[in-house]
């Protein structure tokens, strides 16, 4: 039989044993949670740095069309300017 003295060092094992698993499991779902939370947050700032880049290139292309209609009223070239307003729009839909 088992003695008194080697049922309680299993017990006190035991519950050894159960209580570093469980630290270790909350440490991992902490860990796990962290690395959501960042992930969400990276994600949040894309989507609004995307939202900026459409805002500046609306007001980009609205003061290229200003600027445009104002040399064409002047009689002047208004070629380069296009090309620069195209060329500006494609590069922002590439990135």
């Amino acid at each position: 039989m088992i003695s008194n003295l080697t049922t309680q060092l299993l017990t006190y094992l035991i519950i050894y044993l159960l209580t570093y698993l469980l630290i270790h499991l909350s440490v991992q779902e902490e860990r796990r949670a962290r690395e959501r939370r960042s992930r969400d947050e990276a994600m949040e700032q894309y989507r609004r740095d995307r939202e900026l880049d459409e805002v500046e290139e609306a007001q980009f292309q609205s003061y290229a069309r200003d600027v445009i209609q104002h040399c064409e009223q002047r009689g002047r070239n208004t070629y380069p300017l296009r090309r620069a307003a195209a060329a500006a729009a494609a590069s922002r839909q590439v990135s």
